[in-house]
């Protein structure tokens, strides 16, 4: 009894180890929220999904903001497997040639921050913004006999055996840098079926003699009719941008992509891209958008401004979301009013693309009021189209044809004619490119 006696604390002493046991347990707890404090602020400048950051602006001032999220930028390439250059498209350019494109150009980094103007106009440091960045393929498969518009019809790239699979193209796009890859093959009868469909549609709106009429502007193309190609082009887009919207829903929760770089399936990005150009492109086309601070112009897109021919290029676009939804048609209905608008634009991708940018080349009161806010700027991509082609009797290679590589070499890289040639020449030639046959 006196031994059980002994070894029973006390009052005094229960409440005593209750207190020290409180107070170790108080301070882990304190020690704990410490550690989580410092490490959510060290990691802030370098994690977009942290929750604070430490910030300062130009004259010392500091502060605690939210992270950014990660810039999604959804890549949209569509056209014939035939002539699908994926290879050279980015083999040329760099290793992890995606993010090339587009990270330098969210940061100018210092001490780990990125530099960013805000509302004011005054210079903030903010966090680096992580790039996310999603690719969705769709190749037609056959062809609906479409007339080549110039030169010798291209040959299929000669890549390895299985090189156009799904699994294979794929792998290709992580390794230079996606987060995400996609890739859809469509039937030529699936387009042929879409044409028949609008065909009645604008039958049963306009009559037989509306759509007669333009019909006819294909004889003002001096590469015949084009209608069949660009049809396929813009249904193409149409059906991967449909891919994009269901990449959407299940890669981001319901999260929509903030830009859609639309790519042909022949495209080439030049050597002379400095590194993070393309997001420099974005974060030039948002500082414009803000300074005209006006709900008038929420869709923006950016556009080559090299070979338009006679509207703007179809060859790449960089809108923004907004756009990208009246642009290649966010639904079938919307689809079906492009092709309208193709209709009446001489059945030529660049006027259309003119007319629902800019509103151009259509007269007044017969544009859809869905282009009605959108608002285009055109800057260099350094961009050209890349094809396979025979030389002689057993050489083939990747070349450019002749009419790209024209407008593209004229462009003002500087203001000395001579000087601009030259550039694009060595450029041309460190791609190991050259013009394709007549």
């Amino acid at each position: 009894e006196q031994r059980k006696t002994s070894r029973t604390p006390s009052s005094e002493g229960r409440k005593a180890m209750q207190l020290a046991t409180s107070r170790r347990l108080g301070e882990w707890v304190l020690f704990s929220i410490a550690i989580f404090i410092i490490s959510s602020c060290l990691k802030g400048s370098e994690d977009e999904h942290a929750k604070v950051v430490v910030f300062s602006d130009e004259n010392g001032a500091s502060g605690v903001t939210k992270a950014p999220e990660a810039m999604k930028i959804a890549v949209m390439i569509s056209g014939q497997q035939s002539r699908f250059s994926y290879k050279e498209g980015l083999d040329l350019l760099a290793p992890k040639a995606l993010r090339y494109l587009f990270e330098g150009g969210f940061r100018k980094i210092d001490n780990g921050t990125e530099i960013g103007i805000n509302r004011e106009g005054n210079q903030t440091r903010l966090p680096s913004r992580r790039v996310q960045i999603d690719v969705f393929v769709t190749l037609q498969q056959g062809s609906i006999g479409a007339k080549n518009w110039a030169g010798v019809r291209p040959l299929q790239p000669p890549y390895e055996e299985g090189a156009f699979s799904t699994e294979t193209i794929r792998k290709f796009y992580i390794g230079h840098g996606a987060d995400y890859v996609q890739v859809k093959h469509v039937a030529s009868e699936e387009i042929e079926k879409d044409l028949s469909s609008f065909k009645g549609a604008m039958l049963e709106k306009h009559g037989q003699k509306w759509w007669n009429t333009h019909m006819d502007a294909s004889k003002f193309n001096k590469y015949g009719n084009p209608f069949l190609g660009s049809y396929a082009m813009f249904y193409l887009r149409h059906r991967a941008f449909l891919e994009v919207i269901h990449g959407e829903r299940t890669r981001g929760g319901n999260s929509q992509y903030d830009y859609v770089l639309t790519l042909r399936e022949d495209n080439c990005f030049m050597s002379v891209i400095r590194e993070g150009y393309y997001g420099k492109l974005i974060r030039d086309l948002e500082s414009s958008a803000a300074k005209i601070n006006s709900t008038q112009h929420q869709q923006q897109v950016i556009v080559d401004h090299v070979c338009g021919n006679g509207g703007l290029s179809d060859k790449i676009l960089l809108p923004n979301r907004m756009a990208a939804s009246v642009l290649f048609g966010e639904n079938y209905a919307a689809h079906i009013r492009n092709m309208e608008l193709f209709m009446m634009t001489q059945l030529r991708s660049e006027v259309f693309y003119a007319a629902a940018i800019g509103g151009h080349h259509v007269p007044r009161g017969q544009l859809d009021k869905a282009y009605g806010h959108m608002r285009g700027m055109t800057r260099p991509f350094f961009r050209i189209d890349v094809r396979w082609n025979e030389f002689s009797p057993g050489v083939i290679g990747p070349c450019t044809p002749r009419q790209y590589w024209y407008c593209v070499v004229r462009y003002p890289y500087s203001s000395n004619r001579a000087e601009n040639r030259r550039v694009m020449h060595e450029t041309f030639q460190a791609m190991h490119m050259r013009m394709c046959p007549k």
